[in-house]
């Protein structure tokens, strides 16, 4: 099912710095955390972006790679870039190290933020 002016964007762009290894790459359930994020959003959206701050980290998912236009700006920078990128009204943000959010939230949220003038 996909929502009309609704993009979903995963957060991924983060150091691991104390995790010490890609976050993306940590399995839950069988699926590394990166594919459980856009997999989720697939059953609401057909535009998905990865935000990081590597340009080529993730482009074998065959999805759009947004870099980071602020170096080191932690998650809001992952976040204004994808916004500016999105072609979309709204843009529904997944952090990938929330393997467990639970996917009823997005349509939820979603149907909230429509017809709200940000």
């Amino acid at each position: 099912m996909s929502t009309p002016g609704f993009a979903g964007a995963v957060l991924a762009g983060g150091k691991s710095q104390r995790m010490g290894r890609n976050k993306a790459f940590l399995t839950a359930g069988g699926e590394t955390f990166l594919r459980r994020a856009v997999g989720k959003l697939q059953a609401y959206t057909d535009e998905i972006m990865i935000s990081t701050g590597a340009q080529t980290r993730y482009g074998w998912l065959g999805l759009p790679v947004v870099s980071d236009a602020y170096p080191d700006g932690g998650a809001l920078a992952g976040i204004e870039a994808c916004l500016r990128t999105s072609g979309r009204d709204l843009v529904f943000f997944l952090p990938l190290d929330m393997p467990f959010a639970p996917e009823k939230l997005i349509p939820v949220m979603v149907d909230m933020a429509q017809g709200v003038d940000g």
